[in-house]
């Protein structure tokens, strides 16, 4: 907590991007041996990507708001908001072959509702 008081300027925005760039490779890679389409796999690691990254930001800016510049009101706001995003991130998941392939003919045989 006593690290917070002394992070400013440029300190801060290195350290946040440092994190930031972490999450942002996390994100990436965690989809690499997953099992479905390759296409897939990107559209989801991209999202996860973006996710990780505006989980991360979030509790950084929340930590700094509420420890360093004393505005609690609003690190419990990016607290909140960090967490939607993390369930967001929870309900993404690469589908395999056999589930698009449903999804495919489902599409095909509901009727156009007129």
């Amino acid at each position: 907590m006593g690290a917070a008081y002394e992070l400013h300027g440029s300190e801060a925005f290195w350290l946040g991007f440092a994190g930031a760039m972490a999450a942002l490779i996390a994100g990436a890679i965690s989809t690499f041996r997953a099992d479905g389409e390759p296409e897939e796999r990107r559209i989801v690691g991209s999202l996860r990507a973006i996710l990780d990254v505006a989980i991360f930001a979030l509790v950084y800016l929340g930590l700094l708001a509420f420890l360093r510049d004393a505005q609690p009101v609003v690190g419990v706001l990016l607290f909140l908001v960090a967490g939607g995003c993390a369930l967001a991130l929870a309900r993404l998941r690469v589908r395999d072959a056999d589930e698009l392939r449903e999804q495919a003919q489902g599409q095909r045989r509901r009727p156009v509702a007129r």
